[in-house]
């Protein structure tokens, strides 16, 4: 047998991986975007931790595409939309906010909002709708087709003062 298959899982899969991992980044991060920067990119040099993860990701792909190895390429994505969802655990930038850490909340934000371009770009292969939709939301109006590879291990693409478009979840959950 090569695995279990059952709706369930199907749904449990979906509900983590794609509702909750990056449908939840992206939404938590626009809202803040628009809550504490007037839906706005704001400047920011970037957190180390998720830079370096970002920026990784290109070598990885480079590695695992052309080998077919699609399964530990979307895991390496993951990794970085994980680092991404655990920044924001550890920052908790609704108390930047609070106690006016301004620079570090901007630097966060941006951060995070890179870090999407990143995924967004890395996941087109294999969601391009969903890729398209991200890149939309973060005021990018380039087709991630007619984008350049070297552009997933370049950090710092993102514009400051760049409208972003929150839209509806990516990734509604399932109920069941």
């Amino acid at each position: 047998m090569d695995g279990a298959f059952s709706e369930e899982a199907i749904i449990s899969r979906y509900n983590s991986d794609l509702a909750n991992d990056i449908g939840n980044l992206l939404n938590r991060t626009l809202t803040m975007v628009e809550k504490y920067f007037e839906g706005k990119i704001p400047a920011g040099a970037g957190i180390k931790a998720l830079k370096d993860k970002s920026v990784a990701l290109a070598g990885e792909l480079e590695k695992r595409m052309p080998a077919l190895d699609f399964a530990g390429a979307l895991s390496k994505i993951w990794e970085v939309v994980n680092t991404a969802n655990k920044l924001i655990e550890d920052s908790k930038p609704w108390t930047l906010a609070k106690e006016k850490r301004t620079d570090e909340l901007r630097s966060l934000l941006y951060s995070l909002l890179e870090g999407l371009r990143i995924v967004a770009l890395s996941i087109y292969p294999f969601m391009p709708a969903t890729s398209k939709s991200i890149m939309r939301q973060l005021g990018i109006e380039e087709d991630p087709s007619k984008m350049k590879f070297s552009d997933v291990n370049s950090w710092g693409l993102l514009k400051e003062g760049t409208k972003v478009n929150k839209s509806a979840p990516l990734f509604p959950r399932i109920e069941t």
